[in-house]
């Protein structure tokens, strides 16, 4: 619980050498210790309200920092549009450990608006396809696919435009932009889109 004023009047008083010179009492000595406990309060205050942005999903004063602590916002994506996904978008990077599996891929392109699914490939072994089937080679041991829709449409939040910007934009040139920059370096990755 923060300390009000007055408590940071009384430990200031109770601080004071004894001996007449330091009268714990005297009004101009009060009058200076109370306005020093003011501002001890208002630091103890907000020090409170800091203090819960610890956690980037809570931050509101602090988001910006975390952002440029974190490297947002991130080139590949540019600004999110509200308060709400660049506070999600943060605690992604803060907590992201470096996850290769799909689900993490998947995750990750959620976050930032697409909706995906991933296929691995594998070198085609003897006689494990029907005749006629395409045999690929040792390479597709280090390949995988990013499937997703042929345009991803985002729209502009209200007010998160200037005048005359657009209301909306096509494309998934950050998907692709995003998961080449945290994929396995040595894998080969394909997109496929409309599937």
């Amino acid at each position: 619980m923060a300390k009000t004023a007055d408590d940071y009047l009384a430990t200031l008083q109770a601080g004071l050498p004894p001996g007449p010179a330091w009268a714990r009492r005297a009004p101009v000595m009060t009058g200076l210790f109370h306005a020093f406990g003011d501002g001890y309060q208002r630091i103890d205050q907000r020090l409170d309200e800091l203090l819960p942005q610890a956690d980037p999903r809570a931050a509101t004063d602090l988001l910006a920092d975390w952002e440029d602590s974190l490297g947002l916002p991130d080139p590949c994506i540019g600004q999110l549009p509200n308060l709400d996904s660049r506070a999600a978008f943060a605690f992604q990077r803060h907590t992201d450990d470096g996850g290769q599996s799909i689900a993490h891929f998947i995750a990750m392109a959620r976050l930032i608006g697409f909706n995906i699914t991933v296929t691995e490939r594998s070198q085609r072994q003897y006689a494990d396809a029907m005749s006629g089937a395409g045999y690929g080679g040792p390479g597709w041991n280090f390949t995988w696919e990013v499937h997703a829709p042929a345009v991803t449409r985002t729209f502009r939040a209200y007010g998160g435009a200037l005048s005359g910007g657009s209301y909306s934009s096509w494309g998934n040139g950050a998907l692709e932009c995003e998961i080449n920059k945290i994929k396995p370096g040595h894998t080969v990755l394909l997109f496929v889109y409309g599937v």
